[in-house]
């Protein structure tokens, strides 16, 4: 296959979506970021039914699952617990096997990133008390993270905001976070690009149209500036049942 950028292998079908995951640790004091959304052809990332997933296939769960099992800790937007109420766990025995054969819990860690800190402490990130990161900020009020901090491990940095870049490394000097993996939403997605803290995209293309002028995209935020976009080089594709799986390495 040639995308006019040499060849591109499109990996052959087998148990793994995307092989052999060899993912690097980080750098520079910062956790190797790798960011996995789906979306439908015209780049929309939900049907507008809550917790119901984009595509939902046996292959899209396959491959959250693989990319989870991969990370030391997995990331996600207040938003996005508010709404779908994800477990971010991995779910397939074998992996959660093969994690403990290399010394690792059977979970990666849940992080949550919120500057209001006003998430529900049922939450199922929550459920394996104590396990679960909040990152908030110095403004947040005393009583919301009073109570999250009953359930999960509240670190408070930067203020107006989460100051992503001082959390990030926060998780890999304090929790010994080397990989990374953030699974939306759309702002958080946007803004850790924006900050060029994501290393590689893996990205689910389902065979769907969504439309909507007010449907959020893979990427929300501000935007980014004419002559300033994020360049990226197509790693890997492969086609299982309409969807397309694509892994992108993020040049800046």
């Amino acid at each position: 296959m040639d995308l006019g950028m040499g060849s591109v292998p499109q990996e052959s079908p087998g148990p793994h979506v995307y092989g052999n995951l060899e993912l690097p640790p980080g750098r520079d004091g910062l956790p190797y970021v790798y960011l996995n959304m789906a979306m439908t052809l015209d780049g929309k990332v939900t049907t507008g039914n809550p917790g119901y997933l984009l595509t939902g296939s046996q292959a899209d769960r396959m491959a959250m699952d693989e990319l989870r099992a991969a990370a030391d800790a997995v990331m996600v937007g207040a938003a996005t617990v508010r709404s779908e109420n994800p477990p971010m766990g991995v779910r397939l025995p074998q992996l959660r096997a093969l994690r403990g054969a290399g010394g690792r819990p059977p979970h990666p860690t849940p992080v949550v990133v919120s500057a209001s800190a006003n998430l529900p402490v049922d939450a199922k990130l929550f459920r394996r008390r104590g396990e679960a990161v909040v990152l908030t900020c110095e403004t947040a009020p005393t009583e919301r993270v009073a109570l999250l901090a009953g359930v999960a491990r509240v670190m408070r940095v930067g203020a107006p905001r989460v100051d992503l870049r001082t959390a990030l490394a926060a998780l890999r000097a304090q929790l010994g976070v080397e990989r990374l993996l953030v699974e939306g939403g759309p702002t958080l997605a946007f803004e850790l690009l924006e900050a060029h803290l994501v290393d590689e995209l893996f990205i689910t293309l389902a065979p769907l149209l969504k439309g909507g002028s007010c449907t959020p995209t893979l990427l929300e935020g501000t935007g980014f500036p004419h002559g300033g976009l994020p360049r990226c080089q197509l790693v890997s594709v492969r086609e299982e049942a309409n969807e397309l799986f694509l892994r992108y390495r993020v040049l800046g």
